[in-house]
């Protein structure tokens, strides 16, 4: 866990852990890190303690973890919001259950997730998820396949902002048929 905010993690590998990186906090920064066959999520933006944001999860190999790839999590009292993920290099997180690459929870708000590359070739879970609450994000850029990566989940479809990939993948099976324009 690392608590507070303005910390930058760089050039490290987290392996063989609970959890690869946890932040409490905001304005952290992690970059360039292998985070890969944790048991649990490979990184945590979590807000258990108080409302975090502008953090920044960029250019990690994040790879084999047990659970997320990436989680943006929030309780029932915070907020996780202007938060960005960007450029990293996701593949086979949460083994073979339903776990998402990228899984933005509760009242995480205003995020920005673009320019991923997110393959799984094992799990059921989605490319992206995005909870009923989590609204205002935007998608961008973002490259997926393989067999649980081949699609977005998105609870919040009437805020999130799509471009034309994001919006041609999304799975509105549980919401119905959703038309989306640019930046709807």
């Amino acid at each position: 866990l690392i608590p507070g905010g303005g910390n930058i993690v760089s050039g490290n590998t987290f392996s063989g852990n609970g959890v690869g990186v946890e932040i409490e906090g905001s304005e952290n920064n992690i970059t360039g890190n292998t985070i890969r066959s944790n048991t649990s999520s490979g990184v945590i933006l979590a807000a258990n303690y108080g409302s975090h944001q502008k953090n920044s999860v960029s250019n990690n190999t994040i790879a084999g973890n047990g659970e997320y790839g990436i989680w943006v999590a929030t309780d029932a009292l915070y907020v996780n919001d202007h938060n960005s993920i960007t450029g990293n290099m996701l593949s086979d997180n949460g083994g073979t259950g339903g776990f998402s690459a990228i899984y933005v929870s509760g009242s995480s708000t205003k995020n920005m997730i673009a320019n991923n590359n997110i393959t799984d070739t094992a799990g059921t879970g989605f490319a992206i998820e995005l909870a009923d609450i989590a609204t205002g994000n935007t998608l961008t850029g973002n490259i997926y396949s393989g067999t649980g990566s081949s699609r977005i989940s998105d609870w919040a479809t009437s805020s999130t902002r799509y471009l034309q990939n994001e919006r041609l993948t999304i799975d509105t099976s549980m919401i119905g048929n959703v038309a989306h324009t640019i930046f709807s």
